[in-house]
């Protein structure tokens, strides 16, 4: 059975961290977008697994919806921490498990 797991940051609440479940490595989709008047808009992802710690930084993002469908490919159990300056912005992913 597929899980559908989803994080979402804004200019009110601009950081969360999550972490992946599930029996195998999951993809991950990123969805972001300026606020309106966004002078310095910027996105960072940070994936902390059993390999080490890796990041994602984008800054100077154009007015717009932009996606990064199959963004990454992570382990079960990889903490995610998804920061945003003047953007909304999403990571989605689904899970495999046994019920």
């Amino acid at each position: 059975m597929r899980v559908y797991r989803e994080m979402a940051v804004d200019t009110i609440t601009t950081s969360k961290e999550e972490f992946t479940g599930g029996l195998s490595d999951v993809r991950l989709t990123l969805e972001y977008m300026p606020v309106s008047g966004a002078i310095s808009p910027e996105v960072k992802v940070t994936l902390t697994g059993s390999g080490g710690t890796s990041t994602w930084d984008v800054a100077s993002i154009p007015d717009g919806y932009h996606i990064k469908d199959d963004f990454t490919s992570v382990e079960p159990g990889t903490k995610i921490k998804l920061e945003a300056t003047e953007c909304i912005a999403r990571l989605r992913w689904c899970e495999t498990i046994l019920c």
